[in-house]
């Protein structure tokens, strides 16, 4: 060994620098090879080991969960079919909520199916095997829940299908029956259809059998009658008698149906009850199986990075035999040629370079020992000549970059100065500019406000004419025909929606005295809203916190404003719909939205919507939009709107929260 120790240094300080390096490098690219491929295996088996029993557990979990979810939404879906299709019709409940539960118990189905067969897959783990009478168990339960809730499905479809259903059959011999007895005329009995008619009605609600039973007991007297009644003939008679019994029979039947749809809504409940246990369990067991899992990969995690840390310990033993090998060969050249260079640069013309190898820094350190020499021979007065020319440099380099200092500052001001001119001449601008933009609009609408003043003036004493001569006429025409009544009303109608009208104009023309206090937005919200209920098609949301700070503001005509959208949004959805009104702190405002989901405002008509006169409705001049906008400006907000044609609008007002803001 030691004899051949000497013949390795001699031919590695005759190799070269490249060839060193290749093959250092070449051993460090061998030893990560080696761990790569060590690190796949490891990892490799790993994944083969874990992979078939999470999949599994985590697919059988899957299906649990969407079978308890689409269980769930299909029940909900069966109740909302159950409890609204007397209101919505049967066609319209079934295509709503029937439908949906049906494709929900499909999809429940076909996820029953899968868990059967990754239940039964020999791939499935222990834990699934020793289980097997809940997994069997659960399956059943679906099945069984799903066959009820599909019954349940008939049994209302057996009640309320068009035409076929039960309550269309009752509400056939119903009109027949009333044709027969309005024909006879006899109040009595007429009455006695009626009273128990509106027993069966109140049944169709509340579904209490007291009520059905109230109408069984009318139909005896009524029967009666039917045959007593010498208003009818044979034939009427034989026809009353038996669209009365047929009557009779389908309400006997709606109770039997009914009972039968209650007791599957309880076997609902306690299908429920019994499957929610095996479900948690059912989750419990594929949750702890993943965990399984998780540990086994934990334990091979484990081994690998023994592994790992193996290689990696006996690579770098390789790494620090070959970083002191490249030490000795080449970082201690050079280190030599670097402090050989120092003193040569600091003068010392005589030093040399001294290195034993045949690589490339030997032969540097040969080149630089032969350069020094030459350079000792030319140095002679060359210091000397090399100071006087630096101390002439110098002198000149001083000078420029005075002239480089003055220059810059030039340069500053003159920048400063442009900018500070272009900001004043901006600013000076855009003020002229918003001046004539406030000068023109103060302009017009004062033309406009002395305008409607004068009209509303103007029209308000013929009109007090006209109201008093349409009073005069009720009073003295108390039992007039029903054409005149008929024109009188109307009169009245239009001299109260010509009293708006002059409203409107004065209101504009002036602003009136402004009571500004701290306000609560939803108190403002809550007696809008009082004064102006919606309809029965339309729906209004409220989100107003009690907790926003109070704007300060004159309560009543923000609250005029708040009426004026509100009605408005009322307008724009006749055929029903949605209003939203929300409340919401911002800095030093409190904002104001309302959205609804009318017919929208058209582009062309966005930017005059506040201008006053514009209107696109059939009556009115156009004034409820503007009034609004002088209104929160004079208190001082602002109101904003964004519409999209048949999306509905919102408008956004916000109102200060400072008493100054004003």
């Amino acid at each position: 060994m030691t004899s051949k120790m000497p013949s390795i240094s001699k031919i590695w300080k005759r190799l070269n620098i490249t060839r060193k390096f290749s093959l250092t490098l070449g051993l460090l690219v061998g030893l990560n090879v080696l761990m790569a491929m060590t690190s796949l295996i490891v990892l490799r088996q790993i994944r083969i080991e874990t992979e078939t029993a999470i999949n599994h557990s985590t697919a059988i979990q899957h299906d649990i969960l969407e079978m308890d979810r689409g269980l769930q939404k299909a029940r909900r879906l069966e109740m909302q079919f159950f409890f609204r299709y007397p209101t919505l019709g049967y066609a319209e409940a079934y295509q709503q909520y029937a439908l949906p539960a049906a494709e929900q118990i499909v999809q429940v189905a076909a996820a029953n199916t899968q868990l059967e067969e990754l239940l039964s897959d020999s791939k499935t783990a222990d834990i699934w095997q020793e289980n097997t009478a809940n997994s069997n168990l659960y399956i059943l339960a679906i099945n069984r829940h799903i066959a009820s809730v599909e019954e349940a499905t008939q049994l209302i479809a057996q009640l309320a299908a068009d035409e076929t259903g039960l309550i269309p059959q009752l509400t056939h011999s119903e009109t027949h029956l009333l044709a027969i007895i309005e024909a006879a005329g006899e109040s009595d009995m007429l009455l006695l259809f009626r009273e128990m008619q509106s027993y069966k009605n109140e049944y169709l609600v509340t579904r209490q059998r007291s009520s059905m039973q109230a109408a069984f007991n009318l139909a005896a007297p009524l029967q009666e009658n039917l045959e007593t009644s010498p208003a009818l003939n044979a034939a009427q008679r034989t026809q009353a008698l038996k669209h009365l019994d047929a009557y009779l029979t389908a309400a006997n039947e709606v109770l039997d149906v009914d009972v039968a749809i209650l007791g599957k809504f309880n076997e609902f409940d306690l299908q429920a009850a019994a499957i929610q246990p095996i479900t948690t369990r059912m989750i419990h067991l594929s949750n702890q199986e993943v965990e399984n899992a998780q540990k086994r990969i934990t334990t091979s995690g484990r081994h690998a990075n023994s592994t790992l840390l193996a290689i990696a310990v006996i690579g770098m033993g390789i790494a620090v035999s070959i970083a002191l090998a490249l030490n000795q060969s080449i970082t201690r050249n050079i280190i030599k040629l670097t402090n050989v260079a120092s003193l040569f640069e600091a003068g010392r013309l005589n030093t040399r370079a001294q290195l034993d190898s045949g690589d490339e820094l030997g032969q540097l350190a040969a080149t630089f020992n032969r350069m020094a020499a030459r350079l000792r021979l030319l140095v002679g007065n060359l210091e000397s000549q090399v100071e006087a020319r630096t101390s002439e440099i110098a002198a000149v380099n001083q000078k420029l970059l005075v002239e480089i200092d003055v220059r810059k500052k030039a340069e500053n001001k003159i920048s400063l100065y442009s900018q500070e001119l272009e900001d004043r001449v901006a600013k000076r601008t855009q003020q002229l500019v918003d001046a004539q933009e406030r000068s023109i609009r103060q302009e017009r609408l004062a033309a406009i406000g002395q305008l409607a003043g004068s009209m509303g003036h103007e029209l308000r004493n013929p009109i007090g004419v006209l109201s008093n001569a349409v009073y005069f006429l009720n009073a003295t025409l108390p039992d007039a025909d029903g054409k005149t009544q008929e024109f009188l009303d109307l009169m009245d109608s239009e001299i109260k929606n010509a009293n708006k009208i002059i409203s409107d104009l004065l209101d504009f023309a002036r602003i009136k005295s402004i009571d500004i206090g701290p306000t609560a937005v939803s108190e403002i919200i809550s007696k809008t809203m009082s004064k102006h209920p919606p309809t029965e098609n339309i729906n209004v949301i409220i989100e107003a916190p009690e907790d926003l700070p109070p704007v300060h503001v004159d309560s009543l005509q923000i609250a005029q404003v708040l009426g004026n959208l509100v009605t408005n949004a009322y307008q724009a959805m006749p055929q029903g719909g949605r209003l939203i009104i929300k409340a919401a702190a911002d800095k030093d405002f409190v904002s104001l939205s309302l959205a609804d989901t009318g017919t929208g405002i058209s582009p062309e008509n966005m930017s005059k919507v506040f201008e006053p006169l514009f209107t696109t409705k059939a009556k009115g001049i156009g004034l409820g939009l503007a009034i609004c906008k002088n209104l929160v400006e004079a208190n001082g907000g602002s109101i904003e709107v964004e519409s999209k044609m048949e999306k509905g609008a919102a408008f956004r007002l916000q109102f200060p929260t400072q008493e100054l803001a004003v």
